[in-house]
């Protein structure tokens, strides 16, 4: 019921005025808890220095963001919290509203060195 809620609440979420005459494009980022999902759109599209993403909480369900991109491109991203979850739910009860017109499905996959 609350992943019900969720996404009918960012369903009802309207863009900006600024936002309606340009392409609309939905981004889905995924991938395993703590992969850098939220850190690399925090770097790309809201400026953060690399170092400052370290003080990023984990993302519980889904962060929807809309970016304006090159001038007439808005881009809706939906930044996935990794977690087993999350991630089960993603692809069972809300499967239809996580990949409905999705234009880009970015999975991230992270991965540690050893020495």
């Amino acid at each position: 019921l609350l992943y019900t809620i969720k996404f009918e609440r960012m369903k009802r979420r309207g863009f900006h005025s600024s936002h309606r005459n340009a392409e609309h494009k939905k981004v889905l980022l995924m991938g395993r808890s703590e992969a850098g999902k939220t850190s690399m759109r925090s770097i790309i599209f809201a400026n953060y220095i690399a170092r400052d993403t370290r003080r990023l909480g984990a993302t519980m369900d889904v962060e929807q963001s809309n970016v304006r991109f090159l001038n007439n491109l808005v881009l809706n991203l939906w930044d996935c919290g990794g977690q087993d979850a999350f991630m089960e739910q993603y692809f069972t009860l809300q499967k239809d509203q996580m990949f409905s017109n999705v234009e880009v499905h970015y999975k991230l996959i992270s991965g540690y060195m050893s020495k």
